[in-house]
């Protein structure tokens, strides 16, 4: 199964479906072609839309692994935030309810919440089980995420470490 999102155009109100793979790409509508932007909030997905979303993405994916009884996990939720809309077009970020999805804990040996991994080309590069703040988080996955040579690689050029 393929994850796509719906995107409805300010200007004309059509539906535009957005498949995984150009989630972070900047689009335009089908009938009037007004240009929107890459995706720029955390996107709340299951397992299935989880795999898909990690295997067909262009740019390194930050998942958050989150239960929604866990306090850390809801206090996280601002600082994925602002990772979100930091990292628009450079990557995206996931958020998978543990709970509702149980699957995923044993997948990917998430033994706390908020967990979080960096997958690059579907595959799992980094993983934290712990809450970590938004600039730790940066310095933590960029040296991972970022790789010399190709402006696609290099996902964080723009996001300031305060």
């Amino acid at each position: 199964m393929h994850f796509s999102r719906i995107h409805t155009c300010l200007n004309c109100f059509t539906k535009n479906r957005i498949s995984a793979r150009y989630l972070t790409a900047t689009g335009q509508c089908a009938i009037c072609k007004t240009r929107f932007a890459p995706v720029s909030q955390p996107l709340d997905v299951d397992q299935a839309s989880f795999e898909s979303i990690v295997r067909l993405a262009r740019v390194p994916v930050l998942v958050a692994f989150r239960a929604s009884w866990c306090a850390k996990s809801r206090n996280a939720g601002s600082e994925l935030r602002q990772l979100a809309f930091e990292m628009a077009g450079y990557g995206l970020v996931l958020c998978v309810d543990t709970d509702a999805n149980p699957d995923v804990i044993g997948t990917y040996n998430v033994r706390s919440t908020p967990s979080y991994a960096l997958f690059r080309h579907g595959q799992l590069v980094l993983q934290r089980n712990r809450f970590l703040p938004r600039a730790d988080v940066l310095r933590w996955t960029e040296p991972s995420a970022a790789r010399a040579g190709n402006p696609l690689d290099s996902p964080w050029p723009r996001l300031a470490l305060s």
